[in-house]
């Protein structure tokens, strides 16, 4: 089995693919949006990864994780710009 994870704008969503690439299960979690000044957003890193580790736990609720040989994640996930604000929290860009 395969996990595949999409790190995206309002949602982090996972699935589990056989090797043929048939669903197996999948889950999902919303991630908020905080509109900042001149038209900026930022998110919230802890909210993401949080999201992301609930919908994998959804995701291997119905299928035996230990099957899982493999993860993958777009890149695009890595190159979000992220920031240390004042308040000592991470934002991500």
């Amino acid at each position: 089995m395969l996990l595949g994870l999409d790190l995206g704008t309002t949602n982090v969503k996972a699935l589990v693919t056989d090797r043929a690439g048939r669903p197996l299960a999948h889950g999902s979690r919303p991630v908020r949006l905080f509109h900042v000044g001149d038209g900026g957003v930022e998110q919230d890193l802890d909210e993401i990864a949080r999201a992301t580790l609930e919908a994998i736990q959804e995701t291997v609720r119905s299928v035996d994780a230990a099957g899982i040989e493999a993860i993958a994640s777009p890149a695009r996930a890595a190159r979000r710009r992220c920031s240390m604000p004042k308040a000592g929290r991470w934002a991500a860009s």
